[in-house]
C-alpha cells in the first residue's frame, strides 16, 4: 500500500518539474527556379500542432501573420507573394509562392526566425532544390538562422551518396538524443529486463517493430493518426512502469483497480470533450492494458517479451516515421537515406542503453541507493511521466 501512496504523490508532483517535451522542430521544402534577375520560390513549412501548443501559437490567424513576418529574403525584393495556411490531423502547413527581383546577381539569403524567439532549442530542417538540383539539407538553429543560396550553378555543392547517408544518420541520432519519450521507454525496457539475455531480446523486439512501422510510414504505405500515435507512446511508458510495480510489489490487484479507475475517468472525459473521434482506439488500448498486465504477471516466456516489445516498437516506429515523412526523403537516394536515419536512431539507442546500464552499475558499486529503491523510483517516475504525456497528447 505504501507503494501505491508513493505512486499518487509522484503522479501529482513529478509532472510539475518536467516538460512533456516533444522535440521542438519544424520542416520545410523549397523549390527555387532562377530566371535572369527573377527567382520563383515555392515553399511549404510544416509544424505539428503539439509543438505550437507548447509555444502558445495554436491560434490559426495569428500563426499565419507570425510566419509571414518570420520568414523573409535578403538581397531580393518581393514582387509577388501568395500564402496559404492549412490544417489537417494535427499538422499545420504554411505554403508560400513568391517571385523576387534580385538585388545581387550572385546570391540571396533565406532568413528563418520562426519559433526561435519562443524556444531557443527549436530546430528547423529544410530540404531545398534549385532548378531541380538537390541542395544539401539545411538545419536552422537559434544560432544559425540564415541560409545563403548561391545563384551560380558552379557554386551549388553536389550531394554525394555518402553525404546524404551521413546527413540522415545525423538526423536520426539527433532525433533520438532529444526524444525524451523514446528514451524513457528504453529505460523502462531495461528496468523490467534484468538479465542481459532478456535485455537483448527486448531491444531486438523493439528494433524489429519500429523498423517495420518506420519504413511503412515513411514510404507512405500506412498513415496513422499522429495524435493517437504520440499519445500511445506515452501510454507505452506508463504501462511498463505499472508492469514493474505490479510484479515486484506484489500488489497486482491494487494496480488493476487503479487502472480501472483511470480508464473509466479518461474515456468519459475524452468522449465528452472530443466526441467519438478515436474513442474506439482508446477503448482498444484499455483492453490491451488489462490483457497485457494479466499475461505479464504469469508469463516468463522470452517469446512473449519479444512479441510485446515488437508491438510497442511498431507504435514508436510510426512516431519516427511521421517525423521523417515531414522532413522528406530525396527520391534518388530514398533507401540510402532511410537506412541512414534508422541506423542513426539505433546507434543513439545503443549509446543511451549503455549509459543507463553504466549509471545503474555505478550506483550499485558506490552503494548510493539500494537496487529496490532506485528501480522503484524509476518505475514510479515512468508511470507519472507516461500518464502526463498520454493525457496531454490525447487532448
Amino acid at each position: 500500500m505504501k507503494s501505491l501512496k508513493r505512486l499518487v504523490v509522484f503522479f501529482l508532483f513529478l509532472p510539475l518539474f518536467i516538460s512533456s517535451h516533444q522535440r521542438s522542430e519544424s520542416y520545410s521544402n523549397w523549390n527555387i527556379e532562377i530566371t535572369d534577375e527573377v527567382i520563383k520560390v515555392q515553399s511549404t513549412l510544416s509544424v505539428r500542432e503539439s509543438v505550437l501548443i507548447n509555444l502558445n501559437l495554436d491560434d490559426f490567424s495569428s500563426l499565419e501573420n507570425y510566419l509571414i513576418n518570420s520568414i523573409y529574403f535578403s538581397n531580393c525584393n518581393i514582387d509577388d507573394s501568395v500564402t496559404k495556411l492549412t490544417y489537417r490531423e494535427g499538422l499545420y502547413k504554411f505554403s508560400i509562392n513568391q517571385e523576387c527581383l534580385l538585388l545581387d546577381e550572385n546570391s540571396f539569403h533565406i532568413n528563418n526566425d520562426a519559433f526561435f524567439d519562443l524556444d531557443t532549442t527549436h530546430s528547423h530542417i529544410a530540404k531545398i532544390k534549385i532548378d531541380g538540383k538537390s541542395f544539401p539539407e539545411k538545419i536552422f538553429l537559434n544560432s544559425d538562422r540564415v541560409l545563403e543560396v548561391s545563384l551560380k550553378s558552379s557554386d551549388i555543392p553536389e550531394k554525394s551518396l555518402l553525404s546524404s547517408f551521413l546527413s540522415y544518420f545525423s538526423l536520426g541520432l539527433d532525433h533520438i538524443s532529444t526524444g525524451f519519450d523514446h528514451l524513457a521507454f528504453l529505460l523502462g525496457l531495461l528496468l523490467i529486463s534484468h538479465r542481459f539475455k532478456n535485455i537483448l531480446i527486448a531491444i531486438t523486439g523493439f528494433t524489429l517493430g519500429h523498423t517495420l512501422s518506420f519504413c511503412l510510414a515513411v514510404l507512405g504505405l500506412i498513415s496513422p493518426a499522429s495524435s493517437f500515435v504520440e499519445a500511445t507512446i506515452g501510454f507505452s511508458i506508463f504501462i511498463l512502469g505499472i508492469e514493474y510495480l505490479s510484479k515486484n510489489k506484489k500488489i497486482f490487484n491494487q494496480y488493476l483497480f487503479f487502472m480501472l479507475i483511470f480508464w473509466a475517468l479518461f474515456l468519459l472525459c475524452f468522449y465528452y470533450i472530443n466526441g467519438s473521434y478515436l474513442i474506439y482506439g482508446y477503448f482498444g488500448l484499455m483492453i490491451f492494458s488489462f490483457s497485457y498486465l494479466a499475461l505479464s504477471k504469469n508469463s516468463k516466456s522470452l517469446s512473449f517479451s519479444l512479441l510485446i516489445t515488437s508491438l510497442f516498437g511498431l507504435v514508436h516506429g510510426f512516431g519516427f516515421g511521421g517525423y521523417l515523412s515531414e522532413v522528406g526523403l530525396p527520391d534518388n537516394v530514398l533507401y540510402l537515406a532511410l537506412i541512414g536515419f534508422n541506423l542513426g536512431v539505433e546507434f543513439g539507442q545503443i549509446i543511451a542503453a549503455l549509459i543507463f546500464l553504466f549509471l545503474l552499475y555505478l550506483n550499485k558499486s558506490l552503494n548510493l541507493l539500494s537496487k529496490n529503491i532506485i528501480e522503484s523510483l524509476i518505475a514510479i517516475s515512468l508511470v507519472s511521466v507516461g500518464i502526463f504525456w498520454f493525457i496531454q497528447r490525447s487532448f
